[in-house]
Parts: structure tokens; C-alpha cells; sequence
């Protein structure tokens, strides 16, 4: 039975002339059965396609068993569905082509429609398409994916790492100088002991990558909470040509004991992240030597003087923190990309991963909290905003 002349079923009901000729010059893979499943018709592309070969009582098997090499109807097939069959449909099918080497696995898209023969009555004809290039295409896609966010979450790790890791380093080195005050060495076992909850934190996160669990929330007093990061950056500071000193000042502008709900380890953990950027900024070359000083205000907001940033946040009362460095201050360039992942400008005196911003971005948005970078000459500030606790 040759694709172009190819009879009908039972040899005595062909489809008619114009639609064999339809049929015949189709550019793509085709083949029509009746509402038995058995074939009527089929081209030679198709053969090519599937791997098969011409064989005289191809009219005794079935569509689904001789292209498909199913033992059982399609599930899309007209016939067996429950769709109207005036509506052509389009499906993908991925099969198995048997070989004696090794098996070819194929993607296909098939698009069926059905007309009514005078002789048959209803025919499907299926026509098919190979689109495995496209579909491997896609699958090497999604991987690159996978692999664009495991070099994300390494070089995250790398990054977020470097802080409190580097916090124990310096502490344990201090920790024999100071072995005789038991006050001091208890302080000093304390901001140990939140360094590693940290670390600890990212690991966990890297082992739920992809499940983020929610995090486990408290109220805070903003004071301590500020203290003790600026007590354990303290140990962190740079002493260089460029930076004499480093300096913090803290300008309280609301009741001591206000609070705010978060998570304090990853509070700890923006805060360091900005000190450290500051740090990292003051050493560029073209700085003019001095103190690196940082002043950190905080004071209440009301919700109606704060414009598009404070309507993202519920109607509860907003405590500010402010951030001024002097560290040099930030170009406009670069602050329109600030908080893009891999963005960095530490190419030559400090090496960076551009992750720093986007990492605090990220914890802020989970305590529905905010940050705004401005910069003026030599001066940059930060201005968090949080919900305040009542």
C-alpha cells in the first residue's frame, strides 16, 4: 500500500478523489481512520517520521497500535472524547519508537479533525509534527534555569557567609585577651552565638530552596536591636589609609522602648549588610582620609506624610530609621541598579557578589518593612521603615 495511492479500508469504500489528493500533497506526516480506529490512509512522511515500515494489511491494524504502539485508543482521540467533534484539536504526545539498538524517543504535536465520508462516515485525520528539537530546546532551557539559580544561591551563601563568619573569627581572637573578665567574655559568647544563628539561618535556607517556610516572627525592641548590630560591626571595621575611624552616632527621636515585629537574626543580618557596604565604600581609592561616620536617627511617621513608599504598608503607626555615612556617596548610575542581583561595583579594592542589597530587599519585603537609597555628594542615606508595635 503506497502512501499516494493508498486504498481504503476493505479496499471497496476509498476516501473520496479530492480528499485523497488533500491528503496525498499534505507537506506533513498524515494518516485518516474511520470510527473503529482503523486506518484508511496515510502518506509516506508519516512512515519516515515514526520509523516504519510499508506493510500490505496495515488496513487490520489499528491507528493507536500501528503509529503510537498503544494497545489502547488514544486519550485525545475524537471518538473517545468528550469534545465536540467539529472542533479540531491540538495535542502533544511524546512516544517511544522501537529500535533494535536503542530506543528513539519522539515529541509530537498532532492536530485531528474530523469529516463526515459519504462512504465511512466519520474520519479523523491526524496529522503530526516532529517538534523534539523544540521540546529539547526547552528542557536544555529550564536546566540553564536550575543552573542560573544554583550559581544564585552558591554565590548568595558565599556572600551571606562572609559576616558572621568572619565575626567569629575576629571574636575568638579576642576571646583570650579577655579570658579574666567573665562580664565581657559573656558579651562576647552572646554575639558569637548570634553570628552562628545566622549562618545556621542560611544554611537552612539553601535547604529549602525551593519551599521558603514562613519566618518565625516576634516583637523586637528597635533599640537593642541596634545596638547590638552596631556592636558586633564594631568588630568588623576597616582600618586603612582611607578610614582613620569609625564612628556611630545614634539620634533617638521616639520613646526608648518602642518595638517593631520581625525576625531578629534576619534583621541582624540587613543591618550588616549595609554597614558592611559602607565599610566597603569608604575604602575606594579617591576617598580623602578620616573617621567613616555613621549617624542613625530614629522617629515616629505618621501614615499621611509618607506618599506612594508608606501606602504599601498597612494603616498601623511607622517608626523610621535613618542611615547617613559618609563613605562617599553613590552615583545616580548605580542607584537605579542598587538592589539587582550580581550588581556590584567592588571590582578592584573589594571584591563583591552584587547580592548584599538584594538579600536585605528580599528580608525586608517578608517584614513588610521598606528601604530608600538617596545620596548627595559625599553622603548616602538609607531609610528603613517599619511597622511599629503598640
Amino acid at each position: 500500500m503506497s502512501g499516494g495511492n493508498a486504498p481504503g479500508a476493505g479496499g471497496d469504500r476509498p476516501l473520496s478523489s479530492l480528499e485523497a489528493a488533500v491528503l496525498r500533497e499534505s507537506p506533513f506526516p498524515v494518516f485518516a481512520a474511520d470510527i473503529r480506529y482503523r486506518t484508511v490512509y496515510h502518506n509516506e512522511a508519516i512512515l519516515q517520521l515514526l520509523g516504519l515500515t510499508q506493510e500490505p494489511r496495515l488496513i487490520r491494524r489499528t491507528c493507536y497500535s500501528f503509529f503510537y504502539h498503544f494497545d489502547k485508543p488514544c486519550s485525545f482521540c475524537p471518538f473517545t472524547s468528550s469534545r465536540s467533534l467539529a472542533e479540531p484539536q491540538t495535542h502533544a504526545l511524546t512516544i517511544t519508537i522501537p529500535n533494535e539498538l536503542l530506543p528513539r524517543e519522539i515529541h509530537l504535536e498532532i492536530r485531528h479533525v474530523v469529516i463526515e465520508d459519504r462512504a465511512q462516515g466519520k474520519i479523523v485525520i491526524e496529522y503530526l509534527r516532529d517538534i523534539t528539537w523544540q521540546r529539547l530546546k526547552e528542557m536544555e532551557f529550564k536546566r540553564n534555569e536550575r543552573l542560573i539559580a544554583l550559581g544564585l544561591v552558591t554565590r548568595l551563601v558565599a556572600h551571606e557567609l562572609q559576616n558572621p563568619l568572619a565575626g567569629i573569627n575576629l571574636t575568638l581572637q579576642t576571646l583570650m585577651s579577655i579570658a579574666g573578665n567573665k562580664d565581657e567574655l559573656q558579651k562576647k559568647v552572646e554575639i558569637m552565638q548570634r553570628d552562628l544563628e545566622m549562618a545556621r539561618l542560611i544554611i537552612a535556607d539553601i535547604q529549602n530552596f525551593n519551599r521558603r517556610d514562613a519566618l518565625q516572627m516576634q516583637s523586637l525592641e528597635l533599640k537593642k536591636l541596634l545596638e547590638d548590630s552596631i556592636n558586633s560591626m564594631r568588630r568588623l571595621a576597616p582600618r586603612s589609609r582611607a578610614v582613620t575611624d569609625v564612628q556611630f552616632r545614634l539620634f533617638w527621636r521616639a520613646a526608648p522602648d518602642i518595638k517593631i515585629f520581625g525576625n531578629e537574626t534576619r534583621l541582624h543580618q540587613v543591618l550588616a549588610n549595609l554597614i558592611k557596604n559602607s565599610y566597603d565604600a569608604a575604602q575606594r581609592p579617591g576617598r580623602r582620609p578620616g573617621p567613616l561616620i555613621f549617624w542613625i536617627s530614629v522617629s515616629l511617621k505618621e501614615q499621611e506624610d509618607g506618599g506612594d513608599v508608606l501606602t504599601r504598608l498597612k494603616s498601623r503607626p511607622l517608626v523610621e530609621v535613618r542611615i547617613i555615612d559618609n563613605a562617599g556617596g553613590i552615583s545616580k548610575d548605580v542607584l537605579r541598579r542598587i538592589f539587582d542581583p550580581f550588581f556590584t561595583t567592588k571590582k578592584k579594592t573589594v571584591k563583591g557578589s552584587g547580592l548584599g542589597l538584594f538579600v536585605v530587599q528580599k528580608i525586608l519585603e517578608e517584614h513588610l518593612a521598606t528601604i530608600d537609597m538617596t545620596s548627595r555628594g559625599h553622603y548616602a542615606t538609607v531609610t528603613l521603615l517599619f511597622e511599629l508595635v503598640e
